[in-house]
């Protein structure tokens, strides 16, 4: 195919792709983009590239996908639309690497096949939420170097060679799930050349020990996070395969069927599995013998396409423990990457429809249809709430679902309607510590401690290894003016969260109502040199400094917290009171005290200064 056409046809890939994601562009961060990006102080700090490359800054060592982020936080900060419009474009990009790919297989109609990658529904998770640029960075990469391994294939230039390797390299440091690589392309040089020669797949065996070292650390790295949820993995081998075997159904059936596409499946019960659950099993190994069969009888492609989209679904059948399975063994982001070649098969099986006019015709409207249901589903992504609500919509008994719309509205100042949620939760999940806690912590912003203490009690009761339980239940017993038991809960959680501040604060305020001032105020500086930029703790510490008549540090630190945030009120209310009481007259305080009613605190202003 010549340049000019293929120049055309990645334009219109782009195209195609960025107007079936319209709504992205006015979408916000949902789920975990905060612990993943906006809150992760490697993407942050100017030096954090350091950090990236030689720790684990955020739950896996992804460090070509952080360097993605910390560049682009160069560039716009935390602005969304720079993000989810680098992800698309990524999408895009993926999609005409797809028509190289199957260009070079020969395979019909492949550029047909990369518009129905880069609108189809299914995808929508991996693009926009941005956390998922671990897909569609790591699939870039993967893909190209499919593409270079491909072209080696016919050219033998150890140039290319590296090319691919180094691809491969960089996809492996985006997500690990690209491991199944070398094994897919081993699959398709069966399929090109029956039988195999092993001297043929030599060069694949780089890939293989790359792929298996860095597949490794992430083994190890989820173990660890699986171990902080582990009863929610406790399943024998023959559930597993049960799993697997759904799962392994599930997508092909998902890619044909896009409806519904929910952000959090219902979870497979195979914990109270039937002998009649064998029937995915069942089919699984009926459709594997058929397929065999086929290949035996030289049709090799519908094998080499299961084949591959098997090996590449692998991760994430259950066979290992991924802590995205304690919310649901099934994910549409799980399938980005392995619906290629179930799609490839698409051309294919048009060729029963008889003319070629229609067989276009088809191909159109199935394209204009799967890019108006993307877009649909991409709207369902425009912020947290929403996505949690079409959640619900789709799948009432998502306890993940109701839990973080609790969270969310409790956030936000709601606790009425943050506890009818938490209800919810614990509809769906009886036995959740996490939802009792979030609970706790709504009563408590309603200042009924005496209903926030029994479901704190029951959440420690739940898991006694749960940390934030303690912290809130310190609260709890602090506002309940039980100040010894709150003081054991605070060091509870402090024994394994060292570096949380807002727990030192906690334990401060405490202290302060057992005349602990010094106590607090040692907690509160550790708080501060914790988070120096946070205005509310300094404005904390210097009212135990104004307590201890410190009046000079008290000072300084209301000068700092003003200066850090100019609309935090209680800050010009203590340094009002400050003024009075090193002037012995209201001038100086009245001048503060009317700037905190300004910002909505007028106690002192109206009873002082006459509301003057």
């Amino acid at each position: 195919m010549d340049t000019r056409r293929l120049s055309l046809l990645f334009v219109g890939i782009v195209l195609l792709t960025v107007v079936s994601y319209g709504p992205v562009f006015r979408a916000g961060y949902v789920w975990d983009d905060d612990a993943w990006l906006t809150e992760n102080p490697a993407v942050h700090d100017p030096a954090g590239l350091h950090t990236i490359w030689t720790s684990v800054p955020r739950m896996q060592y992804y460090p070509m996908l952080f360097t993605s982020w910390w560049v682009e936080y160069r560039l716009y900060g935390l602005n969304p639309l720079g993000y989810h419009l680098v992800n698309v474009l990524l999408h895009a990009g993926n999609a005409f690497l797809i028509g190289l790919i199957l260009l070079a297989l020969e395979i019909p109609g492949a550029f047909w096949v990369a518009a129905l990658f880069a609108v189809h529904p299914m995808h929508v998770e991996s693009v926009a939420w941005v956390t998922e640029r671990k897909n569609v960075l790591s699939g870039l990469f993967a893909l190209g170097a499919t593409l270079a391994y491909l072209r080696f294939e016919g050219d033998r230039r150890p140039r290319t060679y590296v090319i691919a390797l180094a691809l491969f390299a960089c996809a492996l440091l985006t997500k690990t799930a690209t491991a199944t690589l070398p094994v897919a392309l081993a699959v398709i040089a069966a399929w090109r050349r029956w039988p195999p020669k092993l001297r043929g797949l030599a060069p694949l065996l780089p890939f293989v020990l790359l792929a298996l070292a860095l597949a490794s650390v992430t083994i190890v790295l989820e173990k660890g996070m699986v171990e902080v949820v582990s009863t929610d993995f406790s399943l024998s081998p023959w559930q597993r395969l049960l799993v697997a075997s759904r799962g392994l159904l599930f997508y092909p059936l998902k890619l044909l069927v896009p409806y519904p596409l929910i952000f959090n499946y219902p979870r497979f019960d195979v914990e109270h599995a039937s002998a009649a659950a064998a029937w995915a099993p069942a089919m699984g190994a009926g459709v594997a013998s058929g397929l065999a069969l086929l290949w035996r009888r030289g049709w090799r492609g519908p094998g080499c396409a299961a084949l591959v989209y098997a090996v590449t679904i692998f991760p994430a059948l259950g066979f290992f423990d991924v802590y995205a399975f304690r919310f649901s063994f099934v994910a549409d982001h799980f399938g980005y990457l392995a619906s290629i070649p179930l799609l490839a098969l698409l051309p294919g099986a048009s060729r029963w429809v008889p003319r070629r006019d229609l067989r276009r015709g088809l191909a159109v409207g199935t394209v204009a249809v799967l890019a108006l249901l993307t877009w649909r589903q991409a709207a369902a992504y425009h912020d947290e709430a929403t996505l949690w609500k079409d959640t619900i919509a789709k799948n009432p008994d998502s306890w993940i679902a109701h839990h973080n719309l609790a969270t969310l509205l409790s956030e936000s100042e709601r606790p009425d309607a943050a506890i009818a949620e938490f209800g919810e939760a614990l509809r769906c999940k009886p036995g959740s510590a996490e939802s009792y806690t979030g609970r706790g912590l709504a009563y408590l912003k309603m200042a009924r401690a005496d209903l926030a203490l029994p479901d704190l009690d029951r959440a420690v009761t739940l898991d006694p290894t749960y940390p934030q339980a303690y912290l809130n239940r310190g609260d709890a017993l602090s506002a309940a003016g039980r100040f010894e038991e709150a003081i054991a809960d605070f060091d509870r959680f402090l024994s394994t969260n060292p570096g949380y501040a807002l727990a030192y604060r906690s334990r401060a305020m405490t202290r302060v109502q057992m005349g602990q001032d010094q106590a607090a105020l040692d907690d509160l500086t550790r708080a501060v040199a914790i988070d120096p930029g946070s205005a509310e703790l300094r404005a904390r510490r210097a009212f135990v400094l104004i307590r201890m008549t410190r009046h000079d540090a008290a000072l300084a630190d209301l000068d700092e917290a003003t200066r850090l945030d100019p609309r935090l009120a209680i800050g010009y209310v203590l340094r009002g009171g400050l003024y009075k009481r090193l002037d012995g007259n209201t001038s100086r305080a009245c001048a503060e005290w009317r700037t905190a009613c300004g910002l909505g605190d007028c106690r002192f202003f109206k009873a002082e200064c006459g509301g003057r």
